[in-house]
This record gives C-alpha cells, sequence and structure tokens, in this order.
C-alpha cells in the first residue's frame, strides 16, 4: 500500500451517545496485515474495570496511541462527517471527557457512505453490504440481554461483544478491499504516477473521457486494483 498505514477500526460501546455510555472494546487491524492480526483493546484489559466499569479513560488512550499511527482510517458508519455517525464522533468525546490529548485531523473512509452512494439495496447495514458483494464471513448477532450484562461488567458477555467486534473488522477490512475503488472521493494514497486507492504504479491510459470542468482527460485503470480515474498525463505518468 506505498508505505500508507491503513487502519481498519471498530468501537463497541454500551450506548449510542457518549455522555450516557462506556467503551468496552475497540478493534483494529493495518490492512496490509492477515485477517489474525485484530487487536482488541477492552476495558478488561486495566486494572481496576471490576471497580468500575463506566471507566472508560485507559480503553480510549490506547486507542488514541494507535490512530496516532494512521495515515488513514477506515470504518462502516464511523465518520465524524457522516450524520449520525458512531466511532469517530464517541471516541473524540472521550477523549474530551477524559482530558486527553486533541486527536489531529486523518484520512477517514466510511464505507456506509460509499455503500449509500453506489449501491441500490434493502439496507446499508454492513451484514446486509458484505453478503451482498460476497463476503462469506457473518456478524455476530446484536443479543439485547448480552449487551445489558456487559454493559454491568459481566465478564463472559464483555468476551461476546469483544468477539464481535473482532468480527466487524475483519468484515469491515474485506468490504473495504471490494468496495474502495467505487469512492471516488478516496485519499490519495500515491502520488504522481500512482494509482490513487492502492499506490500501484501499474497503470494502464485507456483513451479520454469528458470531464465537467477540464474537458478531456486520460482515463486511467489500475491493473493491481482496478481502480478507474481521470487524470491529466504529465511527463511522470508515461
Amino acid at each position: 500500500m506505498n508505505g500508507r498505514r491503513i487502519l481498519v477500526a471498530d468501537i463497541e460501546t454500551t450506548h449510542l451517545t457518549a455522555n450516557f455510555g462506556t467503551g468496552l472494546c475497540a478493534g483494529h487491524k493495518w490492512f496490509d496485515e492477515p485477517e489474525d492480526s485484530v487487536k482488541i483493546i477492552s476495558i478488561r484489559d486495566f486494572k481496576g474495570w471490576r471497580r468500575d466499569p463506566t471507566d472508560d479513560s485507559r480503553l480510549f488512550k490506547a486507542l488514541y496511541d494507535v490512530w496516532m499511527k494512521a495515515d488513514m482510517v477506515v470504518t462502516y458508519f464511523g465518520a465524524a462527517t457522516t450524520k449520525n455517525g458512531h466511532d469517530e464522533p464517541f471516541f473524540i468525546s472521550k477523549l474530551i471527557e477524559h482530558g486527553l490529548p486533541v486527536l489531529p485531523e486523518v484520512a477517514h473512509v466510511d464505507l456506509w457512505k460509499v455503500a449509500r452512494k453506489y449501491l441500490k439495496l434493502h439496507s446499508r447495514r454492513l451484514d446486509v453490504v458484505s453478503e451482498f458483494i460476497g463476503i462469506e464471513d457473518k456478524k455476530t448477532p446484536v443479543k439485547a440481554t448480552v449487551w445489558k450484562r456487559a454493559m454491568v461488567g459481566i465478564p463472559a458477555d464483555i468476551e461476546y461483544v469483544e468477539d464481535h467486534c473482532r468480527r466487524d473488522v475483519i468484515i469491515t477490512d474485506k468490504t473495504y478491499r471490494k468496495l474502495r475503488v467505487y469512492d471516488r472521493t478516496h485519499p490519495r494514497l500515491g502520488g504522481p504516477g500512482q494509482c490513487r486507492y492502492c499506490g500501484s504504479n501499474r497503470l494502464q491510459f485507456r483513451g479520454g473521457a469528458v470531464t465537467r470542468s477540464f474537458g478531456i482527460k486520460y482515463r486511467v485503470q489500475c491493473q493491481s486494483c482496478g481502480g478507474w480515474e481521470n487524470r491529466s498525463k504529465g511527463k511522470e505518468e508515461k
């Protein structure tokens, strides 16, 4: 991925709002690493969680340390710029609540936005989208009884939520691999002469394309990921 660090992340919480809710765990993996590399930061990892199962300060500090290493983040319905998006605004709210460092701006791809714009499905839930595009992995069901017990610190039920989070990260990762080439505003991972989506140098020019603002531009397809874009053909791209 051209040396770029792409973080695939998911957060599980006891409530949709940060002032009423507690973070139970945060799952993450680096895009170029294998499926079994998913890491789960759990509220159970830190001493004292049994005394106060609402103290998620160290969980979000640990997530902050990981997030800071990322050049780009991928979530599903998680970006702060997504209306009612969950993960990033919940995370930022918790950083403020606990007096933790300010999160810098990091490029963020929210796959829910891509699905909303380019897929005509009866639902844009991750399980529906992933099944439609051919991903065989299945999410675990969200069981209300389990979540309520996890909320009050029952270890076995928190463990169930952790497994749910791990699977969400894996499915989000695989969904990104399939949908990224449809995100026309995808952050540019490559420099001049490289693919916007994956940073590959294996580009093939395929005729011209009419654009709204710049007349005819060159149509280019990446031979690594299959992504298309229109661009001017500078000397460095020949």
